[in-house]
């Protein structure tokens, strides 16, 4: 049977929001697209928790801002968070994945797809990434966050291949991939919870 590790980024395999951390350091906070952009997030969140659609409809255009900004970042800055991430790295949940007998890991996240490869090459044996991508931000950009996670895991693999799914994830926003999984595992810092 083929065992398949589904692991999301962002607070489970590093220990932050790396594009947060981005964020707040780069001071990207100051420009008004965000703020506006930023507002309908959070009103949606409030007003319309159980609407995915709306959700995601203003995660789009947060993330899009976002990775527009991100994308034009110059490599000596960039260089300069991927190290700073993989000293936050999770060595507990690294070390607990290489002891697992998988046949592929992929990690699935809203992050970057470059600084997620940036941050885990030679440090951890991932199979392929599904993310967000500096080349997939135009108009039509669609965030790797809920339902849309599934969405691009589908692109990417078939999931029926696998006889065994499991994932480990921060976050009940994965919900969409905790219901193809097998098992699921929380992760909280160093705590990894089997649910």
């Amino acid at each position: 049977m083929k065992k398949l590790a589904l692991v999301d980024f962002d607070n489970t395999i590093v220990m932050c929001d790396t594009l947060g951390y981005i964020f707040r350091k780069e001071r990207y906070y100051l420009d008004a697209r965000f703020l506006i952009a930023g507002s309908r997030v959070f009103i949606v969140r409030v007003l319309s928790p159980n609407r995915r659609e709306k959700q995601i409809y203003a995660r789009n255009t947060f993330k899009r801002i976002l990775l527009s900004k991100f994308c034009r970042m110059d490599e000596v800055k960039l260089r300069s968070y991927v190290n700073y991430f993989r000293t936050k790295l999770n060595d507990r949940l690294l070390e607990f994945l290489g002891k697992q007998l998988y046949d592929r890991i992929v990690v699935v996240s809203a992050s970057e797809e470059g600084l997620i490869k940036g941050v885990l090459s030679g440090v951890f044996p991932f199979d392929v990434v599904v993310s967000n991508s500096c080349n997939g931000v135009g108009e039509n950009f669609e965030t790797c966050w809920n339902v849309n996670k599934l969405k691009f895991l589908r692109k990417v693999i078939t999931i029926e291949e696998y006889g065994c799914i499991h994932l480990y994830t921060d976050s009940y926003d994965d919900l969409p991939l905790m219901e193809i999984a097998d098992e699921t595992f929380m992760v909280k810092g160093g705590e990894i919870t089997k649910l």
